[in-house]
């Protein structure tokens, strides 16, 4: 299991600098969603890591963003 979250954390360190990269990325809405997106992907990952009774509450808000 800690190998499916070392290789997600992995995927999502990947994904963070892409997103920081542009310019003028700071100043969209889309930025902003896409932040959270990638913050709850983070937060549902840890959560099933260590089996959590109510990771479908981030689960929810990740599959909405």
């Amino acid at each position: 299991m800690k190998s499916k979250l070392l290789f997600d954390l992995g995927i999502c360190s990947v994904w963070m600098p892409s997103l920081l990269g542009g310019r003028h990325g700071w100043f969209y809405l889309a930025f902003a969603f896409a932040m959270l997106g990638l913050l709850m992907r983070i937060v549902v990952s840890f959560s099933l890591c260590y089996r959590e009774k109510r990771v479908w509450l981030p689960l929810c808000l990740f599959v909405t963003t």
